[in-house]
């Protein structure tokens, strides 16, 4: 896997390939209907309630409005990966603001809240997923850890 991650990083600094662009770009059905039956798999059939309601809301946008919704986590993982590049500590309350939008982009696709035991167990589905690891390590090596370890930082009850 990481040796995929580093050809597309080579490619994209040679201009061969747009893989960022390919980050926000919606994943096949195939794809779609494997993480839904992981999420029931691991957290029971009242997921599937949760799943159908959000597929539902989703439904309803627009090609515009879902184009928005992409530019929107796009620019929330930007400032993401800016903040794992310069150093900021992942529990700091510098990074705070950056996952409470993400948070809140998170509850957006749900079409419910999110509350922060929810965006805990996200971070660990991140994390066991291989799909969510390349994607995240392509955004940036080491990316995905320091992503999971600040959604379960700031996910922690006091």
């Amino acid at each position: 896997m990481l040796l995929a991650i580093i050809k597309q990083t080579l490619n994209e600094i040679d201009g061969k390939n747009k893989m960022r662009n390919e980050l926000y770009q919606w994943h096949s059905e195939e794809r779609q209907k494997e993480y839904e039956e992981y999420l029931v798999e691991k957290y029971g059939d009242s997921m599937k309630d949760n799943i159908t309601h959000s597929k539902k809301a989703f439904s309803k946008l627009n090609d515009t409005e879902k184009q928005d919704i992409m530019k929107r986590i796009e620019t929330i993982e930007s400032a993401l990966v800016d903040a794992y590049k310069s150093g900021v500590a992942i529990g700091s309350k510098q990074i705070e603001p950056i996952l409470d939008r993400h948070r809140e982009w998170v509850a957006y696709m749900w079409a419910q809240p999110c509350p922060k035991p929810a965006y805990y167990n996200l971070a660990d589905m991140y994390l066991n997923t291989p799909d969510f690891v390349t994607r995240y390590e392509t955004l940036a090596i080491g990316f995905c850890d320091f992503l999971v370890g600040a959604m379960k930082a700031y996910s922690k009850e006091d």
